[in-house]
């Protein structure tokens, strides 16, 4: 999980863009949440290791600071798997995140 303070500088819609990696076994699962509620999901499914972004669109209702959490909502671990050399551990990768009014 991943906590951002973000300013939003008036309500509407914005665009929230994540660089993450589509880890094995896939998919990947992000939940988007402002001040605690969710507002979006991106999936990171190609399910090869390579890196993508995903965009989802969310609404701001008030103005000002919000925290925005990018939660990794699907973690997995299987032992046995993992010993048999097998996609056993999925992970969550995040490189950047940008947050841009749409429009913008």
């Amino acid at each position: 999980m991943v906590e951002i303070p973000v300013v939003f500088p008036k309500t509407g819609v914005y665009r929230v863009t994540i660089d993450g990696q589509h880890d094995r076994p896939g998919p990947v699962i992000f939940n988007v949440l402002i001040d605690g509620v969710r507002a979006g999901q991106v999936y990171f499914s190609d399910n090869d290791g390579s890196w993508g972004q995903r965009t989802v669109q969310i609404a701001v209702a008030q103005p000002g600071l919000h925290t925005m959490t990018i939660a990794f909502d699907n973690d997995f671990y299987d032992q046995n798997l993992v010993d048999a050399g097998q996609d056993g551990d999925r992970n969550a990768l995040i490189d950047r995140v940008e947050v841009v009014p749409v429009g913008s």
